[in-house]
Parts: C-alpha cells; structure tokens; sequence
C-alpha cells in the first residue's frame, strides 16, 4: 500500500497541530510494511508562492473575501493529485474537503481521468468544514454559506471514507450537511492516548503540591521570570478565533482579584497574536500574558500548575489529552466533544470566565482538589484506546475492498 497523506499545515504544526496527530499513523503504517508519504503545505511551499496570487485574483468575483483560503487548499490539493499520480499512490488522504477538488484537478493535469486510488476524507471541526471555518473567522454571505455546505457534502459523498474524531463531530456533521443517518462510508477515527514518560507522569501525581512553577523553565520557553510562588495556568494551540483565548484572559483578570500573587496565562502556540496581546494590554493584568511557540512541549506541561481551555467547539482536542497525559489538574469547557474524549479527566464548566475562574480558584486553593484531579487525569488516560488498536482500526479501512 503507498498512501499519501495530504494536509495544509506547516513545520511549526508538527507541535501542537495536525502534523503531531499524524505522526504516529505515519510511524505506525511504515513499520507495519506500508509507504507513507506526508505531503503539507511546507513540501509544496514554492507551488503557493507561485500561484497563490493568481487563483486568488481569479477567485475573488466569485467567492470574495472566502477567495484566499479556498484558493490555498485548491493549490494544495492540485500539488496533491500530481504527486499521487507519480508516486502510484493507491490511496490518497485529505485533511480538508476543499482541497478534494484540487486533488481531483491535480490529477486531470496528469491526463488522469479515472480514480487511480481510494481517497478518505477527515473532518476535524465540530461539524462541516464550511461551518468550522466560519468559526474561525471566514466571513461567508448566507448564499456562500449554503453553496460550500453543497460542496462539501458532495465531496463527501464521493470519498471512499469519510473520518470524523469524535461521535460529538460525527453527529454535527450529519446535522450540517442534512442527514438523517449516517452514510455507511462515515465513520469515527480517534485517536490514541498520548506516549509519554508514565513513570514521571505518575510520581508527579503523588504529591499535590505541584502548583510551584519553575522560573528558569518559564524564561527560556516563555521569556519571563517571576516569584515561585505565582501559579502558571498553560493553554496550548494556535492563536485563532476558534479557540477564544481572550476568554483566558478575561478569567485571569477575575483571578487576579482573588490572589495576592495574581496568576501567569501563557500560551503554548503561532499565529497571529498581536490582537490577543492588545486585548490582554486592555485589562489590568498582575502578570503580562506570555505566547511563544513551544517546539518541546514536554517542558511547556512541565512549566504548568493548571491546564485550561477555552475552546468550547473542540471536535477532539488532542492538547487536552496531553494534558491528562502529564497528570495535570484541567478545567475545559463543557460544550463540543471535549466531554466525549476526556471523561471524567477533568473538571468541565460552562465556556464562561466566572465558571473557568471559580473551578480555578478551588483548585489553587485546595492541595486535595489537586491531587482529585491528577488522579482523574491519570485514571481516565490509562483508559484511552492505544496507538497500536487506532492503527489496528485504520489499517482495517484502508485494505478494506
């Protein structure tokens, strides 16, 4: 089997995005005898240099401000078909509807007419793609809205498989697309439990009093030196709408009129932070909110006293799951699929900053309620599916005739 694996992310996603989710699938095929081939936007970087501008112009009377981004993943996709064609591909793996249609086009440039191999298409929003994107801050009119929801359904319905991560975002995306049930080709794909090192995991979860950071470790990740005494609430993800940090934000600012020391947001993750740094500059904030991308994540857990989320439409959150891994008390929003995958791993409140600052505050106040929930975290994570039976899974689909 030689399967291509097609994604639009970049280097600085193999630590915290996609690219990270993927690696073990891409280890655990090529030991298993199959060839794999990661093919993101980082391997065909000169090919949207060249051509991104132009589909765009073209594009934009037609779809408007949606023209870049349809216009990447369009590219994308085209780069992905060409390469499938030469590497003999027999099955084909896209992490974004849109780019299905590239893929296709890609093909037809090869004078490929017929389908020279399976193509599985993942969604990973809570829902359709069309309906995630907008989320993340794509502005569609309602007429564009309704033709990439037909769009995507028809996609869909072509693929050989279609993966959701979560039954949570398998049933959003019937919901979105308008299924009554769902097509025998769709199906949920999770993901294993993160592979960490369990005996220092399990010796951090005797002792409650893990809320002492580590200065020297926030420094150098972060570029801050404070007090032990200040407790560091780590985030992890790309800065975008979709995960609302500036609801940390507005939770620290409640926390900080609770704690004499105040409380240390930082956020492990890229992208576009200027706008959540002047939204943080807006509030009376004790101690500066710090991002950074963070290429070694183990020390970015490490830094942590609590791990929070503010992502109330997660369809998986795979950083949450870390953090179970590494034995942290978390507190994440109820809403979306994070019930679903974390359990009773950890401590679910509304998406509101009084709920997220209330949950906190006990957990910094009281060592027991620490200690609860690192050993929740630890429970619920040995429980997690491993590795070795996702794959069993995955392997099972793509040989299936």
């Amino acid at each position: 089997m030689k399967l291509l694996i097609v994604t639009r992310e970049n280097k600085t996603d193999k630590s915290y995005g996609l690219g990270k989710t993927l690696l073990p699938f891409i280890k655990g095929l090529q030991a298993r005898g199959h060839e794999v081939t990661y093919f993101s936007k980082t391997e065909c970087a000169p090919t949207h240099q060249r051509w991104l501008v132009y589909f765009t112009v073209f594009l934009r009377p037609f779809f408007g401000g949606i023209a870049p981004a349809f216009a990447e993943r369009l590219i994308q996709g085209i780069a992905s078909g060409r390469r499938a064609y030469t590497m003999g591909a027999t099955h084909v793996w896209l992490h974004d509807p849109w780019m299905a249609l590239g893929y296709r086009w890609g093909l037809w440039t090869k004078k490929c007419f017929k389908k020279p191999a399976k193509v599985f298409i993942s969604e990973h929003g809570l829902g359709s793609f069309t309906w995630a994107v907008s989320r993340d801050g794509l502005n569609f009119s309602p007429r564009l809205f309704r033709f990439f929801l037909f769009f995507e359904r028809k996609m869909l319905a072509k693929a050989d498989k279609v993966f959701t991560p979560s039954q949570t975002a398998l049933d959003a995306l019937l919901r979105d697309l308008g299924y009554v049930q769902a097509p025998p080709h769709f199906m949920v794909l999770s993901y294993g439990r993160p592979e960490v090192d369990l005996k220092k995991t399990t010796a951090s979860t005797a002792s409650a009093a893990r809320l002492k950071p580590k200065p020297e470790l926030g420094y150098s990740l972060f570029g801050f030196k404070h007090a032990p005494q200040v407790p560091v609430l780590l985030a992890v993800g790309r800065v975008s709408p979709a995960k609302n940090y500036a609801l940390l934000v507005d939770m620290v600012h409640l926390l900080d009129q609770r704690f004499f020391h105040g409380v240390q947001l930082v956020i492990a993750g890229g992208g576009d932070t200027q706008p959540l740094l002047d939204y943080a500059a807006s509030k009376p904030l004790k101690h500066p909110l710090r991002i950074a991308f963070v290429a070694d994540m183990t020390k970015a857990y490490a830094l942590a006293s609590v791990y929070v989320s503010s992502c109330a439409i997660e369809s998986f959150g795979q950083a949450n799951r870390e953090a179970l891994a590494y034995g942290l008390p978390c507190v994440v929003p109820s809403a979306g699929g994070s019930g679903e995958v974390l359990s009773c791993g950890a401590w679910l409140v509304p998406a509101e900053a009084g709920a997220l600052a209330t949950a906190v505050t006990r957990l910094l106040k009281s060592p027991f309620q620490v200690l609860f929930w690192k050993q929740q975290a630890m429970i619920e994570y040995k429980k997690l599916p491993t590795w070795a039976e996702i794959l069993d899974f995955f392997e099972r689909q793509l040989l299936d005739d």
